[in-house]
């Protein structure tokens, strides 16, 4: 009832406002009088003054009659109570100097002694409320009707003032009770409303419009209602309100709404109405209720059902988690759950592809799942759609809310996306196994701010169950694994055990047998781990090993691991080594049980060992002791010898010529011949004595308390014995030996200078013509001496320059011109002086460094002769001479076409020179390289030819153009006729082979005309000049040009 009085307050005083004249206390009969009235019944009460004074003085109002000078000229008894001013006292007055107040800036109304202008209409005068002044100087307000009109002859202003002080105190009681339930309402979030049907208009609390989110609206109908209502709540609305108006409808209803505020998102209200008056009909035509904002209400319940859906999502997962086993069985139904459950719009799991460099879903579920079909998410912030909330969710390893999804930068790319399929907010949440981020848990909602604080705690709970699914995954795995590993293992090693050639056993505290598989079972040579078990373990091992048998038993019981090696004897006699590795083995409780032992047989390895150590010592062909026991036997045996002051003798024996045997015969003959050597050289020497075998064919004998007369003597011995016909398979073969002695202590107080100086004397023995023995001489020692200091000085002799190139002439017979050089090689050394070729060339061949000094040889002969052709001498030859090793190399035919290239010297200016025995020596061999040297339009002769054993066949197979006449049978052959005898068949031999002869070592004249009757194509010598260094070489060429 309150409110309904609060609410039509402002009615009330709208009545009083507008209606002065009416009664305000029903309990006296008061006679209220407007001006026009007045007047009639002036004019119908002249006659009787008496009576209209009666009439004014009865009035409740004051009247105030004044003239055109605004002097009082009538003042009514109600005016003499109001301003407390006697008739008497007002008349001839201004209103201004009796009632008028002074000007209030806080009040508008005007003054009572303002001018009152002419009234239009004096029938009807106008109601004025002003301030007016007492005698007592009191300020009342006062409602004042004026009209102008004639009387007594004259122009007269006739004022009829109200005292409208409770009037005024009534209104201001109104104000303040109705700006009272305007702070109420509005503090309270309600609104007042009263609604007309037939007029469509409404009566409202200011705030009223304010709860729609608009300014105020001038007009506010039913028009304005629905636009402002969201439009999907107009139709359940309008639907209610027509209801409830509709003839026998109910009277009250109620009912919640959303409507769009601008810039904020949706607002809640609560309408609630009455129909307070229908028609005859029972149509309503005016309702009356009030408005609520209830969007914290709505927010809350929202929050609440969103959190009770989320518990049910959560619980849900729970149940999911325990009953799936795999994350391809879990994560849909978490999706599922997650939307179903939880109230979400759409859910969807993601895990890296690390290599791709993505996060492909791999499960989803609720509106919008399609657009998953083309989502290209990346891990990399390099891209758009890594930027975004899973990118930084897995990148950051911490959860993204996205609490208004279309105004968040992040998910700009998808805005469109999110609009189509109602999403408003977004999470995603970072999955971990084992610690590691390996997916992410995205969800979406319809609502923007979905996920407060209590949501977010919900959600990062379920990711976090997730994650520990996902590890319980990975451990039950893993357990499932290592369950099936360890059958898999226990199998295995089951099936290793018995299939173990190795032992494996188990021996307890007390030493008796446990267990043992089948190889170990081999080993004893018992049938059956049962019949093991009736024999006592070191019954079966040697006597010899028993003691260190139950040491390693006691070691191994107090918690040691150890290894033996012993020997058993089987049930059937058989010998065996074995080997054993024991450990302990413990109770659950750390004690120790039993042993653990693995023991393989070792019995190969031992025979193997000792053939090692044999073979360490003796030599695997013949028997005889190597190098390393020849040592030990002969620091001994020179021990002996210091003490007592005897002699003692090394002895070096080389076969000759034993490689012809493994070249022509095969090394199985030879290894059978070298075996009856060791044994011919066995039985020559006595028990005392030592023969050792070193490798290939050389021996090194020992003989102790032996001087220079029994070394010779054995050697003599030795010699013999070797050269008799020794018969091997189908061959009959006859080898002899060279033999170096040396005597201790004159030629070497240790085994290294001994068997030094003895293969010293060894090799003199070779040079002196094979088959016999030489004693090492100091001689001997020199010229050793001297070969150690050529080869060092050699290694150096090309860096410091000190090999030369000289050139001596070939000259054609016929005509006497110069056809070619030949280029031979000198060295001059600081020290030793001019070198012979004759002497440091075996010295090169013998170090090695023959192949280099041949390779310079051969390149600075070549550009001397490219050097002669650019200076205007005529194309000629340059003959250079080849070792063996040389010309065997097999790079020899391309580093000879290389040198001609680097000088662009022609080929047919070169002739190589190959003596005889070099040629011959692999007669094949010699023809393929000469094939490939032809090829490359290189021209080859056989030097020294004579000297050796050529074989025509082969001769004429070789790719040479001439032959060289060995200066040894040119010397004598003006005194000899063998000598003469040996050239001229040379000579007639080269002609019918086509091939031309030179002749070295020409000296006279005889030996020339000799020659160039025969037919002999070429020659040099001294006769022409001797060999010349390059420059005068040069000056002797341009000579013989000249002469020409």
């Amino acid at each position: 009832m309150l409110l309904m009085r609060l609410f039509f307050a402002p009615m009330l005083r709208f009545e009083l406002r507008h209606y002065g004249f009416a009664l305000l206390n029903t309990a006296a009969l008061t006679l209220a009088i407007t001006p026009s009235l007045y007047w009639l019944i002036l004019r119908r009460m002249r006659r009787s003054e008496a009576l209209l004074q009666q009439a004014i003085g009865a009035m409740l109002d004051a009247l105030i009659i004044t003239d055109a000078q605004d002097r009082v000229v009538e003042w009514n008894a109600a005016a003499e109570r109001m301003f407390q001013y006697t008739r008497s006292e007002a008349l001839g007055k201004t209103v201004r100097r009796l009632i008028a107040a002074d000007p209030d800036p806080a009040r508008p109304e005007r003054a009572a002694g303002e001018p009152v202008p002419p009234a239009k209409d004096e029938r009807a005068g106008a109601l004025i409320e002003v301030m007016a002044r007492r005698k007592d100087g009191t300020a009342i307000p006062v409602e004042i009707s004026a009209s102008a009109s004639r009387w007594r002859n004259g122009r007269h202003a006739v004022r009829v003032l109200r005292d409208i002080s409770a009037r005024k105190s009534l209104e201001s009681g109104l104000e303040e009770s109705e700006l009272q339930l305007r702070l109420a309402t509005e503090m309270a979030g309600i609104a007042i409303w009263n609604y007309d049907f037939t007029s469509n208009q409404m009566f409202r609390t200011r705030n009223h419009d304010q709860l729609y989110g608009l300014p105020w609206q001038q007009r506010w109908d039913i028009d304005t209602f629905m636009q402002a209502t969201h439009p999907d709540d107009r139709d359940l609305s309008g639907a209610i309100i027509q209801a409830a108006v509709a003839p026998g409808g109910p009277d009250d209803y109620a009912f919640d709404f959303r409507v769009i505020v601008p810039d904020e998102a949706l607002r809640w209200l609560w309408a609630k109405g009455q129909v307070t008056k229908r028609d005859a009909d029972g149509r309503g035509l005016v309702v009356r209720g009030v408005l609520l904002d209830i969007t914290r209400r709505k927010t809350t319940e929202a929050r609440l059902q969103r959190m009770s859906q989320l518990y049910a999502a959560l619980s849900q997962c729970n149940q999911a988690i325990v009953r799936c086993s795999s994350e391809q069985e879990l994560f849909p139904q978490i999706c599922r759950d997650a939307v179903q459950f939880g109230g979400l719009k759409m859910a969807w799991i993601g895990m890296i592809d690390a290599e791709a460099g993505r996060v492909p879903p791999v499960a989803s579920f609720g509106t919008g799942v399609d657009y998953l079909e083309s989502i290209d998410i990346r891990l990399s912030a390099d891209s758009p759609t890594g930027r975004g909330p899973t990118g930084i969710c897995l990148r950051e390893c911490r959860p993204y809310w996205c609490q208004d999804y279309q105004q968040d930068p992040a998910t700009a790319p998808w805005h469109e996306r999110g609009a189509r399929y109602g999403w408003r907010s977004m999470a995603a949440l970072p999955l971990l196994r084992k610690g590691q981020t390996v997916g992410a848990f995205v969800v979406y909602a319809d609502v923007p701010d979905a996920f407060d604080e209590a949501a977010q705690k919900l959600l990062v709970e379920m990711a976090m169950d997730i994650s520990f699914a996902m590890d319980r995954f990975v451990d039950e795995r893993e357990r499932k694994q290592a369950i099936e590993d360890l059958r898999v293992s226990d199998l295995r090693l089951r099936t290793i055990i018995e299939t173990e050639p190795e032992c494996v056993k188990v021996v307890g505290k007390d030493g008796a047998l446990m267990e043992m598989n089948s190889a170990g079972l081999a080993m004893l040579e018992v049938d059956s781990i049962e019949s093991a078990r009736t024999h006592h373990l070191i019954d079966f091992i040697t006597p010899g090993h028993h003691e260190a048998f139950r040491d390693l038993h006691r070691r191994v019981m107090n918690g040691e691991s150890g290894t033996l090696e012993f020997e058993v004897i089987g049930l059937k006699g058989t010998r065996r080594w074995l080997e054993t590795h024991a450990a302990p083995m413990r109770d659950a409780q750390g004690a120790v049980v039993s042993l653990l032992g693995i023991t393989r047989d070792i019995t190969e390895r031992k025979h193997a060992e000792n053939r090692i150590q044999y073979l360490a010592n003796f030599d695997a062909l013949t028997g005889l002791p190597n190098r390393n026991l020849l040592a030990d036997h002969v620091q001994y045996a020179i021990g002996l010898t210091r003490h007592g002051n005897e002699n003692l003798c090394v002895m070096f024996v080389d076969l000759d010529r034993f490689k012809d045997i493994n070249d022509t015969l095969g090394h199985s003959l030879g290894d059978a011949f070298l075996i009856e050597t060791g044994k011919r050289l066995r039985s020559v020497l006595r028990e005392t004595d030592t023969v050792s075998r070193l490798g290939g064919d050389e021996f090194v004998l020992v003989l102790s308390d032996s001087g220079a007369q029994a070394a010779a003597h054995v050697a003599e011995k030795l010699l013999e014995s070797i050269s008799r016909p020794c018969r091997i398979g189908p061959y009959d073969l006859v080898v002899t030996a060279s033999i170096g002695i040396a005597i201790f202590p004159n030629d070497g107080k240790d085994l290294e200078t001994l068997s030094r100086s003895a293969d010293t004397a060894m090799y003199r023995a070779k040079q002196e013509g094979r088959n016999g023995y030489r004693f090492f001489t100091a001689e001997m020692q020199n010229r050793a001496t001297r070969h150690m200091r050529l080869t060092h000085a050699m290694h150096r002799a090309l860096e410091l320059d000190q090999f030369q190139l000289h050139y001596q002439p070939q000259i054609a017979i016929g005509s006497g011109n110069v056809i070619g050089v030949e280029a031979l090689l000198r060295w001059h050394h600081p020290e030793f002086g001019d070198l012979s070729p004759a002497e440091f060339i075996p010295v090169a061949e013998y170090s090695g460094l023959i192949l280099p000094l041949g390779e310079w040889v051969l390149r600075t002969a070549v550009r001397q002769m490219k050097s002669w052709i650019d200076r205007g001498h005529p194309p000629m030859t340059m003959a250079v001479n080849l070792s063996a090793l040389q010309f065997r190399h097999r790079s020899l035919p391309d580093l000879v076409r290389d040198i001609l290239a680097e000088a662009q010297l022609p080929p047919e200016c070169l002739e190589l020179e190959l003596t005889e025995s070099v040629a011959m020596h692999d007669p094949q061999g010699a023809i393929a390289i000469m094939d490939k040297l032809h090829e490359r339009g290189i021209r080859m002769s056989i030097d020294d030819f004579g000297t050796g054993y050529s074989s025509l066949n082969y001769l004429k197979k070789f790719r040479v153009y001439k032959i060289k006449i060995d200066q040894s049978f040119i010397r004598e052959i003006s005194s000899h006729a063998e000598d003469r005898a040996i050239v001229s068949a040379i000579i007639n031999m080269s002609k019918s082979l086509g091939l031309l002869t030179i002749a070295e070592g020409v000296e006279v004249s005889e030996q020339l005309a000799f020659l160039s009757e025969q037919g002999c194509n070429e020659a040099q010598g001294y006769y022409y000049s001797k060999p010349l260094p390059a420059a005068e070489c040069g000056e002797f060429l341009e000579r013989r040009t000249g002469d020409a």
